[in-house]
């Protein structure tokens, strides 16, 4: 339900890079998404200013975006996760 609200991925992103990388590495591959929802952003709009004109219609340019957002979902279907290392609190 969080992926359905606008925003929910700000939230859900630094409990599953930490989840997913460890504690160690969670909050520089949290960076990296976070980096990368602006990369995305830019090529996307790359993108549909050099297919709009090209096929004159935006039917084709959602189709396109469509079809990579399907690729995007069967790459999260054969993703796996490997469960964190659990490192138990060091008490002085």
């Amino acid at each position: 339900m969080t992926f359905l609200c606008e925003g929910g991925h700000f939230v859900i992103f630094p409990a599953v890079s930490s989840n997913i990388y460890g504690p160690e590495t969670g909050s520089v591959m949290y960076s990296l998404l976070f980096l990368s929802m602006g990369a995305a952003s830019d090529v996307g709009w790359l993108m549909t200013n050099f297919l709009l004109p090209a096929v004159g219609n935006w039917w084709y340019v959602f189709v396109v975006f469509d079809v990579m957002t399907v690729v995007s979902l069967v790459l999260l279907i054969f993703f796996k996760v490997k469960p964190a290392p659990y490192y138990p609190p060091q008490y002085y």
